[in-house]
């Protein structure tokens, strides 16, 4: 999931201003999950070519089928919608590697149907029209975008009016607008999850009403309003590959490392996505919370900090954020692969700036709650949360404990089981440095 900042709409009518995107930059900031294209008018020119036969064939640029290969690798969702019956929709479509709705009537409906399934907030999509019947969908979420030979009408609704004309690199020019307007600092969630479960085995595939636990999580990761990109940190065993085939599926991006040494996966990751910062969420986490994260975030603009430690907060709602910098120095000096349980490095050696997650709210100050997956209690646990909040997919942490305190018998269900939780990972801390570091 990208972050990227847009200029507001005003500055954009009558096309995009030759200043550098980051000059107009502000809010909103959007977090894009999915860009939905009209076809006619966005990828070609609104032409038809008629051959003798009756077949038909239109023109298209190949430089929106780069920006669409590279929209994928920054782990944005694509979808075109066309009320277009013609196949030649759904070959462009198969070529480009990504999913079509064709022969489409009302858009809008089949808009909110896809968000529905996809779980996708309607405030983060971006949708690419030209005609009057894409109005309805355009306005229904958070970003519509228009080429400059739109009609009036749609233009009045669009918060960017591109320079490029249908069929003329409509997609391309809307992909160097993100790149432009990327934030340095590149803020990111690695989820860390493999297979390999043992206590409950493949809990990362176990699932509640018909999603699987890691989707879980994904979820809610994708939820933080200051993450740049999601990324799925997982092992080169084969047993792990559809861990990555969610990855894509849920529009994130995913990183294949050591299975043993979890430092040397997120130092692999970071290097291969350009990462400054990010925050921990173990695929155990079924609650980590986006709003715990972006205090990590706003903490690490702040202060400056290689750390942060999540504290009297509920387990499993925040773990940890690390800078970059100060992993790659603790890949340098450890002397073990053994690295799960990681935190020692950073925390025990006196060598790095280490906070503990600061302003958080009171409500959420609840470190008796135990929130993560390692049990069948557990997973007794998220099941009574999960078919609680059944029609609200979007609750908060907020929510959970308000239901927690009014129903304290749920909490019950897995508390038993912390004290044998930590008593585990005592048992696999260990610090162990090279012979130069500890002279």
């Amino acid at each position: 999931m990208e972050t990227v900042c847009i200029i507001p709409a005003p500055a954009c009518s009558n096309g995009i201003p030759d200043k550098d995107i980051m000059d107009f930059c502000g809010k909103p900031v959007l977090a894009i999950e999915l860009i939905v294209y009209d076809f006619d008018g966005i990828m070609t020119d609104n032409r038809v070519l008629i051959l003798q036969d009756g077949t038909e064939a239109v023109f298209v640029n190949r430089s929106d089928g780069w920006a669409i290969s590279m929209l994928r690798e920054m782990g944005i969702k694509q979808l075109i919608i066309s009320r277009e019956a013609n196949p030649i929709v759904k070959v462009r479509a198969e070529k480009l590697k990504i999913p079509c709705l064709h022969d489409v009537g009302d858009k809008l409906d089949v808009l909110k149907k896809y968000l529905a399934e996809g779980n996708i907030h309607k405030e983060n999509v971006v949708f690419i029209g030209n005609e009057l019947n894409d109005i309805a969908a355009m306005s229904h979420v958070g970003f519509p975008v228009a080429p400059a030979d739109a009609y009036p009408e749609v233009k009045n609704v669009a918060k960017i009016v591109l320079k490029t004309k249908g069929g003329y690199g409509v997609v391309r020019e809307f992909f160097d607008l993100i790149k432009k307007g990327r934030k340095k600092m590149k803020k990111a969630i690695f989820i860390t999850v493999r297979t390999g479960s043992t206590r409950l085995p493949e809990k990362a595939l176990l699932k509640i009403n018909e999603r699987s636990t890691i989707e879980l999580v994904i979820d809610r990761a994708k939820r933080s309003k200051k993450v740049e990109i999601v990324v799925l940190c997982t092992t080169e065993s084969t047993n792990d590959d559809i861990l990555c085939e969610i990855a894509e599926k849920n529009g994130i991006l995913f990183f294949r490392g050591s299975a043993e040494d979890k430092l040397m996966r997120w130092k692999g990751a970071a290097e291969k996505y350009d990462v400054e910062c990010f925050v921990t969420a173990d695929g155990d986490d079924l609650l980590c919370d986006p709003e715990l994260v972006d205090l990590a975030f706003e903490q690490f603009e702040k202060s400056g900090a290689d750390f942060i430690e999540g504290k009297n907060v509920p387990c499993g709602g925040f773990t940890y954020g690390i800078r970059v910098s100060a992993l790659n120095k603790v890949c340098e000096i450890k002397d073990s692969a053994e690295t799960e349980m990681m935190w020692v490095y950073f925390l025990n050696t006196g060598l790095f700036k280490t906070e503990e997650l600061e302003n958080i709210p009171e409500v959420l100050q609840r470190p008796e709650i135990r929130m993560t997956l390692d049990y069948d209690d557990d997973l007794k646990f998220f099941k009574v949360i999960f078919n609680h909040f059944a029609n609200n997919p979007f609750f908060t942490l907020r929510d959970v404990v308000k239901y927690l305190d009014e129903n304290p018998e749920v909490i019950k269900i897995n508390q038993y089981l912390q004290e044998r939780f930590l008593d585990n990972q005592r048992s696999k801390t260990k610090l162990v440095l090279k012979k130069e570091v500890k002279e």
